[in-house]
């Protein structure tokens, strides 16, 4: 029901799906002449207008499950963190045109024979976290952390990462635990330089005689460690891929030759 704020699916099992939980994006394009700052993108933010003109739109983007009841009776319930303190910047998408102003005779405009005019768009999103799941037999708990490679919205608290899952039983008692272990690649405190890595992941089992947990040896993951540019960089092909180019002089328009 759209009216009701609900999505509500039923399969051909009988099993029913509830969507209740939204998240948003907050969407804000804008123009300009002669945007040649390649930092933009760690100053820009939806609520300040750099350009001559700005228009912004908000919309909802993702609805996520809330509850399954399957046709045996069983009953899923699924929490999150819906508190609107978190709002995540994302990329910066620009675009640039370069023209050229034949000046006539008495003319006094302001603008070069020769200049660019840009357009940026920019999303923010209301992130919504996944905190619970609730089944008959139990519950399993998910705890987050804070992460440095996203930029936040001013005023919302910083971006997150799963840190820990946790499964309890029926009677409240903890019976098994994933633990994920991250570093950055680049960057540890500059957004624009930084990319999450997750290192590891390890699993831990409560035993019930003793009451301590039983940990496994971690999964590891190896990477490719070459370097990656800025995430802001003009250095882009046409689909917005880096093309080896580094900062291209600050701009999206090539080297003619």
């Amino acid at each position: 029901n759209r009216q009701l704020g609900q999505w509500i699916i039923i399969d051909g099992d009988g099993q029913q799906y509830f969507f209740n939980e939204k998240e948003y994006t907050f969407t804000e394009s804008a123009d300009g002449i002669n945007w040649g700052d390649d930092e933009i993108i760690a100053t820009y933010q939806p609520n300040k207008r750099r350009a001559a003109s700005a228009s912004q739109k908000t919309s909802t983007t993702s609805w996520y499950l809330n509850e399954i009841k399957t046709s045996k009776g069983d009953d899923l319930r699924f929490f999150y963190d819906n508190s609107e303190k978190y709002a995540t910047v994302g990329q910066l998408y620009k675009s640039e045109t370069k023209y050229f102003k034949e000046l006539l005779g008495g003319d006094t405009d302001i603008l070069p024979r020769e200049y660019y005019i840009s357009r940026s768009t920019q999303q923010a999103v209301s992130d919504v976290y996944l905190n619970r799941i609730e089944f008959n037999n139990g519950y399993i708990s998910f705890v987050t952390e804070d992460r440095t490679d996203m930029r936040n919205l001013g005023g919302y608290s910083s971006p997150q990462r799963l840190k820990e899952i946790e499964m309890f039983n029926l009677e409240g008692k903890s019976i098994k635990k994933t633990t994920l272990n991250y570093d950055y690649f680049g960057s540890k405190t500059n957004s624009n330089l930084s990319r999450l890595k997750l290192n590891s992941v390890q699993e831990s089992f409560k035993s019930a005689d003793l009451n301590v947990y039983n940990t496994l040896p971690p999964y590891t993951f190896a990477y490719n460690t070459k370097p990656m540019g800025k995430k802001n960089s003009y250095g882009i092909d046409h689909w917005g891929y880096s093309n080896g180019g580094g900062s291209n002089n600050g701009t999206l328009i090539p080297t003619e030759y």
